[in-house]
């Protein structure tokens, strides 16, 4: 048979010629949900009888061959056309691609990757055999049934194969390496290649290192809550120039008949761990000044208690001191700057530092003599008196004037022992243990040494454990003391190491920023700077 067959309208000529062609190809199954394809049905409404020239295109080849239009009618009442046409595509848009029968379609129009692909009624189905010689191959729409339900979702997983909860922890984990860089970097890089830079550095060294894992550990305390009992550790910023403000609640007075109720301070002490296992000084027991009283203050980082005492028929006021933390015991220098001409009274410095108990230091601008280190800094060097220098752990270290080297020598010890602040008055009263007796003069006469002067100087009795003693006058008359009767007094107590502040008016302590000794003329004296004790409970935990 000539592809170029004429076949016009007898029905039976066509019908005999479509059965040879077309032998072994079976129809696509009727879908009544799809009906014709909208080409199929284009392409039939425009005839078949036209005929076909050797130059014709392939187009008109194929409307050539089309059956009649009886087989045609047959075939439109089996397949009726789509209910739904393609719309026109907008003005000035192209028109969107077509989407095959099954086939998931996305925002884009486009069917998305990984859609499931279903056949499609082919257009070409009545074509004629062409070169091959065989009829084409049909893909056959499926089962209704298999084309209905939800996809099955898949797993969102980025672009570079990384899960979003591998990200966050690999995110949090590269946030806490920085933590640790810009800590070690603080701690260890560029300390100062000067000398005078060392001491800062080091006392910054010790702090921040210190605070870090007093962090740490509070986390942890609060992060286990009941599960597990951690003590919390405070500390105070060694550079700060005010301290948390104490508990006002926790400051308490009894009378001297009242002393076996101390005992209930110390107990709580005992509870909050602050004792450590330690002695105390105070005994219910003493010999009581009849016009005092006894005062206390405890809360889980420092424990005060004040009383006074007849010793030699002196009258001693005493204040014994035990810390948590070594940055409790803190020096206050009138406006926080070294060198300052202004004067004030102690109690004023000691309300302005929220001291807990407070007393007169070396009173460094009334001379210039003697070593001043300040928050680490080396501050004023001379050699002719005695030092007591404090360092970041609260211990003592003493130096007497003959040990003093030279400058270079000083910024090396305050380098190497971690040096805070120190006092220069003296003279040293009692060191590891051992009396010391002044003999002859000392540092060029100061301070009275030999005669019978109100006194006050401080004593380290354990580890953060401190006793503060003066000697003042009295109602009564009672004798005052020179220097070696005031080591022998604080020797008496116990303390391991004791030095000797300045005395005469300037001889006070306060508790609460109150007075508690009697001071000379009933009158405070203006002063450069204190000495004092702190609580290290931050205020928004007070309460």
């Amino acid at each position: 048979m000539s592809d170029k067959t004429d076949y016009g309208f007898d029905l039976e000529s066509i019908l005999a010629e479509f059965s040879s062609d077309t032998a072994g190809i079976k129809a696509p199954p009727e879908d009544p949900a799809r009906g014709m394809q909208p080409e199929f049905a284009a392409e039939d409404a425009a005839g078949s009888e036209a005929p076909v020239s050797e130059e014709a295109s392939p187009a008109a080849e194929r409307a050539a061959r089309r059956p009649a239009d009886g087989f045609r009618a047959d075939f439109e009442r089996n397949n009726p056309p789509a209910p739904r046409t393609p719309a026109a595509p907008e003005k000035g848009r192209s028109a969107p691609k077509p989407v095959r029968h099954g086939e998931h379609v996305g925002d884009s129009g486009a069917p998305e990757d990984g859609g499931r692909r279903r056949a499609e009624f082919d257009p070409d189905f009545f074509r004629r055999r062409e070169d091959t010689g065989k009829p084409r191959r049909v893909r056959h729409a499926p089962a209704p049934e298999v084309l209905s339900g939800p996809e099955p979702e898949e797993e969102y997983v980025p672009s570079d194969g990384v899960p979003p909860a591998a990200r966050i922890l690999l995110g949090m984990l590269a946030f806490l390496l920085s933590i640790v860089f810009f800590l070690w970097i603080a701690v260890n890089v560029h300390p100062g290649t000067e000398a005078a830079a060392a001491a800062p550095a080091a006392g910054a060294k010790t702090d921040l290192v210190g605070r870090l894992n007093v962090y740490l550990n509070n986390a942890a305390s609060d992060a286990l809550g009941d599960l597990a009992y951690i003590k919390k550790q405070y500390t105070i910023d060694y550079s700060a120039t005010v301290a948390p403000k104490p508990d006002a609640g926790k400051f308490v007075t009894f009378g001297t008949d009242e002393a076996g109720r101390v005992d209930e301070i110390i107990e709580q002490a005992r509870t909050f761990g602050l004792l450590d296992g330690q002695d105390l000084i105070f005994s219910s027991d003493t010999d009581f000044y009849w016009d005092s009283d006894i005062r206390c203050y405890c809360d889980e980082t420092i424990l005060v208690i004040c009383w006074k005492e007849l010793i030699d028929n002196r009258v001693c006021s005493c204040v014994e001191v035990k810390l948590a933390d070594g940055s409790q015991i803190r020096r206050k220098l009138v406006n926080d700057t070294f060198g300052s001409n202004e004067r004030v009274v102690a109690s004023e410095l000691s309300r302005s530092a929220n001291a807990v108990v407070a007393m007169n230091a070396d009173f460094y601008k009334y001379r210039d003599l003697g070593i001043c280190v300040y928050q680490g800094q080396l501050c004023r060097y001379e050699t002719s008196c005695d030092v007591l220098f404090i360092d970041a752990n609260g211990d003592f270290r003493m130096l007497s004037a003959g040990e003093l080297g030279s400058r270079e020598d000083i910024e090396q010890f305050i380098a190497d022992n971690n040096i805070l602040f120190s006092m220069s008055f003296g003279p040293i009263l009692v060191r590891d243990g051992e009396l010391l007796q002044l003999e002859g003069s000392y540092a060029g006469g100061i301070g009275e040494m030999n005669q019978q002067y109100s006194r006050s100087g401080i004593g380290q009795y354990d580890k953060l454990h401190y006793l503060i003693m003066t000697v003042n006058h009295s109602q009564d008359g009672t004798p005052r003391a020179t220097v070696n009767d005031f080591a022998r007094l604080m020797y008496g107590k116990g303390v391991q190491n004791a030095y000797n502040f300045d005395g005469g008016q300037t001889s006070e302590v306060l508790i609460n920023n109150e007075r508690y000794n009697y001071v000379d003329w009933d009158s405070e004296r203006e002063v450069s700077d204190i000495l004092y004790f702190a609580t290290a409970i931050p205020e928004q935990e007070v309460g």
